[in-house]
């Protein structure tokens, strides 16, 4: 295990210093928070035990991945494969999961399409290389507190990944997927994403408006068509270029800005959806509610009728008191 092999203190490449571990779920590969002690700066360092079979995959990856320059992925900074300890070395990003922000509850409309139309303009050109991510979803996707996007692991994640194929198409639909849960705050496929499957009706995943109120009819067809669907003469959405196209012609009609959106939300907290369930059950609660207060109000009405009826004087009785006497007569 490179846990075992190295710690925190431990120089790797006699400039990176390790601090602290991040992810040790495998037992050949730890990602550790580090220092790079010639630049002072911070990094991201992932340690690999040299033996193990993937290892050399892991690298070759990362190597091709060096060569897509585009600010919306972690920027790798070293590779050394010096045994027994393999590294790989990338820039350290101060930033929160998608799947952690998600967690607190769905995005805004416009703020989902801005930041799935940045990933995907910066998976385009990755694609432009004839390389493929395979494992975008909320847990690979980093958002900065201004809203920019950095992607997790180019290259090593389709090595590491559980795909079974490699092609622009896979990330295409975890596009329209990762559009899907950041207007829903649920996952439609059935990868691991680190948020609660999607509801479905019938077996099928219930399209975007239908899982939330206020969804455009227009986002939710995009949204639809990404992640394989046909809608008329409009087919899927095949290709990242064609995705990123067709979220700027949404945004260029919403009136609003993504950043205008983001600080409504930084200022109002998270976006919280109403499930079918809680609806009907809000419908009944008022339906109850409203039924109490007519049979209330009627009651009070009847009271008073009563009320009245009793102490109301018949029309030409005598005021209620003892009878008057009749007046004596002067003597005369």
């Amino acid at each position: 295990m490179s846990e075992d092999l190295v710690g925190p203190g431990h120089l790797i490449a006699d400039r990176y210093r390790l601090e602290a571990v991040l992810d040790n779920t495998r037992d050949w590969c730890v990602v550790w928070f580090g220092e790079d002690t010639l630049l002072l700066r911070p990094v991201t360092v992932r340690t690999f035990d040299h033996s193990h079979p993937l290892t050399g995959d892991v690298l070759n990856a990362a190597r091709e991945a060096v060569g897509v320059d585009d600010a919306g992925f972690i920027r790798i900074l070293d590779i050394g494969d010096n045994a027994p300890v393999a590294h790989i070395v990338s820039s350290y990003v101060d930033a929160e999961l998608l799947a952690d922000l998600l967690v607190e509850g769905p995005l805004d409309a416009i703020e989902s399409a801005d930041l799935i139309a940045d990933l995907a303009e910066s998976v385009a050109v990755a694609h432009d290389k004839n390389l493929f991510h395979t494992c975008l979803d909320p847990v690979h996707i980093l958002i900065a507190p201004g809203g920019e996007i950095s992607v997790l692991d180019l290259g090593v994640a389709r090595v590491l990944g559980p795909a079974s194929q490699a092609d622009a198409l896979v990330d295409v639909r975890q596009l329209g997927a990762l559009l899907y849960a950041c207007l829903t705050s649920r996952w439609p496929l059935d990868s691991a994403s680190g948020l609660p499957p999607a509801q479905r009706d019938k077996g099928r995943v219930l399209p975007p408006r239908r899982a939330r109120a206020n969804v455009s009819a227009n986002l939710d067809r995009i949204c639809r068509r990404a992640l394989g669907e046909t809608f008329g003469s409009e087919g899927p959405i095949d290709t990242a270029r064609e995705l990123s196209a067709a979220l700027r012609n949404f945004l260029g009609h919403s009136g609003t800005t993504a950043s205008q959106r983001l600080e409504r939300r930084r200022s109002t907290g998270p976006i919280h959806t109403i499930n079918s369930q809680q609806l009907r059950r809000r419908g009944v609660r008022a339906l109850i509610i409203a039924v109490v207060l007519v049979i209330v109000a009627g009651l009070v009405f009847l009271g008073f009728q009563v009320l009245n009826a009793t102490f109301s004087e018949p029309d030409g009785s005598p005021p209620p008191g003892p009878p008057a006497s009749a007046e004596s007569s002067p003597s005369t």
